[in-house]
């Protein structure tokens, strides 16, 4: 589910999108985040962008009081950077019911992104996802909510 959970989130919500935001959004599917992500560097290094938000699968773990459902994981701070926060409690503030979580020993493409001063702004929403790297199970609705989220989250741009 790793990678195809965030593509199909992706593709769902810019199909959610009714009336395009005000502002250029770009949509990039990477390569090699977990081994230092250059496909987000190489991204962010030649395009102008100011905010980046990543979509990954999330850890549901008692550590990080993530429960595998429906609702979408907001991500406040991971073992990269910390997320901007105006943008995880917009994300927060949707009508779509979330959770909420600071990853140790995780990073996205966002975080990387920001760790290396390649965007300004950086969020992160995350499937609740058991298992991950492995055989991995999330909950039957969990893509259509984030999908939701991010299209709600777009529209009030």
């Amino acid at each position: 589910m790793d990678n195809r959970a965030g593509i199909t989130t992706i593709l769902d919500t810019l199909a959610r999108i009714k009336k395009p935001p005000k502002q250029d959004i770009y949509v990039a599917f990477t390569t090699t985040e977990e081994i230092g992500g250059m496909g987000i560097s190489f991204f962010t290094s030649n395009t102008q962008i100011d905010t980046l938000i990543a979509i990954d699968v999330g850890p549901v773990a008692s550590e990080y009081q993530t429960k595998l459902s429906e609702d979408p994981i907001i991500v406040y701070k991971d073992s990269f950077a910390q997320y901007d926060k105006g943008i995880a409690d917009r994300l927060r503030s949707t009508k779509i019911q979330t959770q909420a979580a600071i990853f140790e020993r995780y990073g996205s493409d966002a975080s990387i992104a920001a760790s290396k001063g390649l965007v300004a702004k950086a969020a992160l929403v995350a499937i609740p996802t058991e298992n991950t790297h492995g055989f991995e199970i999330i909950h039957k609705n969990a893509i259509a909510h984030a999908s939701r989220l991010l299209a709600e989250f777009l529209r009030r741009l």
